[in-house]
């Protein structure tokens, strides 16, 4: 592992040169260089498992059924309950933990990757007549080269197959002094987002007491709450540097990752944290899990089991531990919360309050900062439980909660700034992208 940014900084050179001199290969490229570097990091037999996920959902997209590509994903990531092989006692005295955690967070990625590709291609070869029994495959090289693409592969983001099929294929970057000296920007900014993370995960210790229950109960409350703030902007931090890094290597070759997110102080709604936080998992759920059970009319009630459904699938894909329960369980509780409010505002009576009591910009804007400083507080709570043991974060919200009035109100007097400061940024990237839309129409 301590050799793998090597083949991370090799990989952009050679898939250019590639481009350069044989484009129609360049699927070819992704799937031996990955395979390669598998092998030679994760070892050979996570390089067989890699190739053998590959060949399942390959062969599933050659029957044409959408709902066996989700049957196929489920079985694959569910085996791990059912089969007694233990792969951690098997990898750990071989190549060590940091190869087995780097192997098994791949794995399963490579399952939505998979069901990615193979909902993709079935949506999209639509069977001539209802007889055609003809299977029809998708191309080898590039479901694979998409499954293992190096740069993604174990740091992520999630990319939709039709949306990195059509990008990889789509004109590459000109070779100027000026976008070599971009990317190289780019790659200084991302080695300064690791030795951030590195540094707060040194001298933070937020990750190593996130297995104390006891440390949540010995500090004062400033502490509890600079602890609680370290555990969420680590957090922020790591994903900054896991999706940063391979998106600046993958736009070398044309390919737009999903953006990565902007600063949590300023996501204080639920549904605004979620949709722009992960911005590739959010859209690879509505594309593959959310939008499927909605109907046109997107009622509160659909909209309220949608997220349900997105939430435990993403519960689900984080193996069912209990705090990661809690977190899926309190975010559907948040998003549900501005449903409600959402529907609520559409009565009579709460129409009839808002224009005696409400009535001016600002005093709606107060009412909103009001109303969004507890929630912006649920939003992080639900962020602990996924951070955290569960007894380390039932302990930091209980005190948390029923500390009244310290550190409660304090903290909520914080949330009702840092909501001020959100709706002012949020009008600040309205404005700039109307006034952009106005300068390329003209």
């Amino acid at each position: 592992m301590e050799a793998a940014w090597k083949w991370y900084l090799l990989h952009p050179v050679l898939a250019r040169l590639t481009a350069h001199v044989a484009p129609s290969l360049v699927p070819v490229f992704h799937s031996v260089y990955s395979s390669l570097f598998v092998t030679f990091t994760f070892g050979w037999e996570v390089a067989l498992l890699f190739l053998a996920q590959h060949a399942a959902f390959y062969v599933t997209a050659s029957f044409g059924s959408t709902a066996l590509c989700y049957v196929v994903a489920t079985v694959i990531h569910f085996q791990k309950f059912f089969i007694p092989f233990e792969a951690f006692a098997y990898m750990y005295p071989r190549y060590g933990v940091m190869v087995y955690r780097a192997a098994y967070v791949s794995f399963h990625w490579n399952i939505l990757r998979g069901l990615s590709f193979t909902v993709d291609f079935v949506q999209a070869e639509p069977r001539k007549n209802t007889d055609d029994t003809q299977r029809r495959w998708p191309s080898y090289w590039k479901t694979l080269g998409y499954m293992l693409y190096q740069p993604m592969l174990y740091l992520g983001p999630p990319h939709k197959y039709n949306d990195f099929i059509a990008q990889s294929e789509g004109p590459k970057p000109s070779c100027t002094l000026r976008e070599i000296a971009v990317t190289i920007a780019r790659l200084l900014r991302n080695g300064a987002h690791y030795i951030l993370m590195e540094l707060m995960a040194h001298f933070f210790y937020s990750s190593a007491m996130s297995n104390w229950a006891w440390m949540a109960d010995r500090l004062d409350f400033a502490s509890l709450a600079g602890y609680a703030l370290a555990l969420e902007f680590h957090y922020y931090v790591s994903y900054l540097f896991h999706y940063g890094f391979p998106g600046t290597l993958a736009s070398v070759e044309g390919i737009t990752a999903p953006a990565t997110a902007p600063c949590i102080a300023r996501l204080h709604r639920t549904s605004r944290f979620w949709r722009y936080f992960d911005r590739g998992m959010h859209l690879w759920i509505r594309r593959y899990i959310y939008e499927p059970v909605m109907s046109e009319t997107r009622t509160a009630f659909r909209l309220i089991l949608g997220t349900a459904l997105a939430f435990t699938f993403t519960c689900t894909w984080h193996s069912l531990y209990k705090h990661q329960a809690v977190w899926c369980a309190l975010s559907v509780l948040g998003i549900a919360l501005e449903v409600i409010t959402i529907e609520a505002r559409k009565w009579t009576p709460v129409k009839n309050f808002e224009k005696r009591y409400v009535a001016t910009p600002e005093r709606m804007r107060t009412a909103r900062a009001l109303l969004g400083s507890p929630h912006f507080l649920l939003t992080i709570c639900a962020c602990l439980f996924h951070l955290a043991d569960l007894d380390v974060c039932v302990n930091i919200c209980s005190r948390i909660l029923t500390g009244f009035p310290f550190p409660l109100v304090p903290i909520l007097v914080v949330m009702y700034s840092l909501c001020h400061v959100s709706m002012d940024v949020a009008e600040w990237e309205e404005a700039s992208a109307i006034a952009k839309q106005k300068q390329a129409s003209s």
